[in-house]
């Protein structure tokens, strides 16, 4: 049971970083079931990790950021 909370914590993360990269089309977001559930665990999950560990609030912060600039059609 342990390494299944630990999977589906990675997967909600992993879906949260590739959202904001734009690399999870809106029409396979829409049709999967899964990710409606697991979706809003990513930024849960970034904003309890940072408050549990104090050091990886600006290192989650700036990978956010860095990742937003990637799905912005400018760059920036």
């Amino acid at each position: 049971m342990f390494y299944a909370l630990i999977y589906l914590i990675a997967w909600s993360l992993l879906l949260f970083y590739l959202d904001k990269l734009s690399l999870i089309q809106p029409d396979a977001m829409e049709s999967s079931v899964t990710y409606p559930i697991l979706a809003p665990w990513g930024p849960t999950l970034i904003e309890w990790i940072a408050t549990a560990i104090p050091v990886f609030k600006d290192i989650l912060g700036q990978i956010g950021a860095f990742l937003e600039g990637f799905s912005t059609p400018d760059g920036r």
